[in-house]
């Protein structure tokens, strides 16, 4: 309840122009509508221990039951990062993958239920200009192009095309029931319905050994499995009812309950919000793999000892204090006929006199033995 609230909130604030709209697809941080810091935080309530990495890298391999890809592009996997699936089939501790493909996000719709909201409460100059809104979002997400299948590129669980000319609203997904109790006979497993709010535009194509485990009323594949040795990967056609914005929607709570009992549970999550690999080409990376190669730690372990030794010389805070050069006191004389002058104030003038006679002779035995006090 608090965090619909507060996204609540957050679309209320955003339609009356406190804050420009945060749109960051896939991101973690901040408040996007895209985003998908809600789908994290349900995984934890439900026990999961979830780690969000910004991309594919070695650190996957090892230590995770479940690897959750959300993919920015269009289409279906790239060459790289199939190539780095298939390492996971033979290398990698994940029992299961989920590669989610990208359709639509929540921008749309956002902009049309703000000029909902906004007709209702009889502002019809700004419910017109959310609608602009609206039309403009839409039109630029149909307009993105799909990706077509490369020959030389293989599909490792599926592919997308774009036959809709209009986006279709599912209220409602077929499903396959997994029941622990039950035995695992394809005639007798039971296909039950839920409600949810998802927008598609493309659809999926899943490879032939493919397994569908949800699809639309007209038999359209939205979720599919490949089931390898030991590990399973899973196809999701769109990241749409995980996304921050969809999740204010109490119906799609009810999609992520049902992908949450293909993961095992209570176990360990990598939720990798890009499709991207970080390989050599990253300076990071890069750097960070250089520091792995002997003697090269040890190189630059001598170098940082070298400059904070020569920031210790060079600005000493520990050990004897630094000798300084005498300066010349004769200035000082203005000081001490100054105090006299106060003390003439204060209608000591007598103890004023003594003070600046003792000093006058002080100066001038001084001067006659060339001491520097």
């Amino acid at each position: 309840m608090n965090r619909q609230f507060l996204l609540t909130a957050l679309f209320l604030l955003t339609s009356l122009g406190c804050n420009k709209l945060d749109t960051t697809y896939l991101s973690y941080r901040g408040e996007s509508i895209n985003g998908v810091r809600v789908f994290a935080d349900i995984l934890r309530d439900k026990g999961h221990i979830v780690d969000v990495w910004p991309s594919m890298r070695d650190q996957l391999y090892y230590g995770y039951d479940t690897i959750i890809i959300l993919d920015h592009s269009h289409s279906h996997p790239s060459e790289e990062l199939t190539a780095e699936l298939l390492n996971h089939f033979e290398m990698g501790d994940a029992y299961e993958i989920l590669y989610v493909g990208r359709d639509l996000d929540v921008t749309p719709h956002y902009w049309e239920s703000i000029a909902q909201k906004l007709k209702e409460t009889n502002q019809p100059e700004e419910a017109m200009k959310a609608m602009n809104e609206a039309r403009q979002e839409m039109d630029s997400q149909m307009s993105r192009k799909s990706g077509d299948t490369d020959d030389e590129n293989d599909p490792i669980i599926f592919t997308v095309k774009k036959n809709r000319t209009a986006i279709e609203t599912l209220s409602q997904i077929n499903l396959i029931s997994f029941d622990e109790d039950a035995e695992e006979i394809e005639d007798e497993q039971e296909s039950i319905e839920i409600d949810c709010d998802w927008r598609i535009l493309r659809t999926m194509v899943p490879i032939e050994e493919a397994e569908i485990l949800w699809k639309t009323n007209e038999d359209e594949p939205l979720l599919v499995a490949v089931y390898h040795d030991y590990m399973t990967i899973y196809g999701m056609s769109s990241a749409y009812p995980l996304l921050n914005g969809a999740l204010t929607n109490p119906s799609n709570r009810n999609v992520v309950d049902e992908l949450d009992n293909l993961f095992v549970p209570d176990g360990k999550i990598a939720l990798v919000t890009s499709g991207r690999l970080l390989n050599s080409d990253n300076e990071d990376s890069q750097m960070w793999r250089l520091l792995k190669v002997f003697p090269h730690p040890w190189i630059v372990g001598q170098l940082f000892l070298f400059m904070i030794m020569f920031c210790l010389w060079k600005f000493p805070i520990f050990g004897r204090p630094r000798r300084e050069e005498y300066q010349d006191l004769k200035r000082f004389g203005t000081h001490v006929e100054a105090f006299g002058d106060l003390l003439k104030l204060t209608r000591q003038r007598s103890f004023a006199i003594k003070k600046i006679r003792e000093w006058k002779t002080r100066q001038s035995v001084t001067q006659r033995h060339g001491v520097k006090n």
